[in-house]
């Protein structure tokens, strides 16, 4: 079974798309190799440390490296009642893995094989956005000591906007420079049909419009620190996963209105207030997984919106909730569901919803 093959049965085991998992394991491994050595199969701890390769496994005996081995290996023998390929059987007679030695898709088979095998882990955690992939790395991947947690917590989740910043400009570059050669093309139709006509007329004299200089592609832009982060943050909040936004779209929502459904408020802006206001990091740490019981669902003609029962105080105008849809014929956004009389409200229970705290950039 080879990688591809590999991804896609993990992919359906876990009831999620083989895109995701890629999408997560590659912000794991921007992270864990660093800025030097950005997104190297064959990249080492910084420091001389045990970590080697796009997850930085640790080599030695009983190590991370080689449990990702032996744990792949038996999913395929026990599980799938399959041989490992050539190269994981040779690795599974060994001892350590120097995971730098192998190739980048033979780290992302052990990297899968391992969180398949995991006592805890549950890889499908790793489609519920850059939250959980973040709560998933601290909880299950990170080997550090406790009272790191939140310090090494903020790295990560400087890194992952970092990662999508990149992605946004190089996505940016390739439609510019497809744009671009459509343009040349056209310019090379437009010459040759202009020489044709010209011959025709026995009057070519070489020339065409003359056409201005393409713009260059932009150079990807430098990555913030992460006071500069701070100032763009548009609020914080608990941010849905897939299971609970679909717990929402199973109420009763009024034909023709837009689903939010997305996340409950715990204040504008970052967490931690810039002039000591307040700060909400202790009780809402970021990428922490977080249980909000649904108390009651109500709406008018505006918006619809479920109570929730906040773990600890957030900074809100009328309770803690999730907006569910907007009625935006009438006008309606998100912001309408404080708005909704308390009257309007019928007590629900029986639902909860999860979701990872995150601060979300403007």
């Amino acid at each position: 079974m080879n990688y591809r093959q590999f991804l896609q049965h993990v992919a359906k085991s876990k009831g999620v798309s083989g895109g995701a998992l890629e999408d997560a394991m590659k912000l794991i491994a921007f992270h864990e190799t660093g800025p030097k050595q950005r997104m190297s199969p064959s990249a080492k701890q910084e420091g001389g440390g045990p970590g080697n390769g796009l997850f930085m496994f640790e080599a030695g005996a009983g190590k991370g490296g080689i449990t990702a081995v032996n744990r792949t290996v038996n999913h395929l023998l026990k599980k799938l009642k399959i041989k490992p390929p050539g190269w994981l059987a040779k690795l599974y007679k060994k001892s350590s893995l120097n995971a730098s030695s192998l190739s980048a898709d033979q780290q992302k088979y052990i990297f899968l094989g391992n969180y398949l095998e995991h006592p805890k882990a549950d890889l499908a955690k790793l489609s519920g956005g850059d939250g959980a992939i973040a709560n998933f790395w601290l909880k299950y991947h990170w080997a550090g000591p406790a009272s790191q947690k939140k310090e090494r917590l903020k790295s990560f989740v400087h890194s992952v906007k970092a990662a999508r910043g990149k992605q946004r400009v190089a996505v940016k570059e390739n439609e510019l420079i497809t744009d671009m050669k459509k343009l040349f093309e056209n310019w090379r139709k437009f010459v040759s049909e202009d020489r044709l006509i010209s011959e025709r007329r026995g009057s070519y004299a070489g020339r065409g419009p003359s056409l201005s200089r393409a713009p260059r592609p932009e150079s990807p832009r430098p990555e913030l620190t992460e006071e500069e982060e701070q100032k763009n943050i548009s609020y914080s909040g608990v941010v849905l996963d897939g299971p609970s936004k679909q717990k929402l779209l199973s109420l009763d929502i009024p034909e023709g209105w837009e689903i939010i459904s997305h996340h409950m408020t715990i204040t504008m802006g970052p967490l931690v207030h810039k002039k000591g206001k307040h700060d909400f990091s202790e009780t809402y740490p970021v990428g922490s997984e977080i249980q909000l019981p649904i108390l009651a669902v109500g709406q008018d003609e505006r918006a619809m919106a479920v109570k929730v029962e906040a773990p600890n105080p957030i900074k809100t105008k009328s309770w803690p909730h999730v907006t569910v849809a907007v009625n935006r014929n009438e006008g309606g956004k998100p912001f309408h569901s404080n708005k909704i009389p308390e009257e309007n409200f019928q007590p629900l229970s029986g639902i909860t919803l999860v979701g990872t705290v995150e601060e979300v950039p403007q």
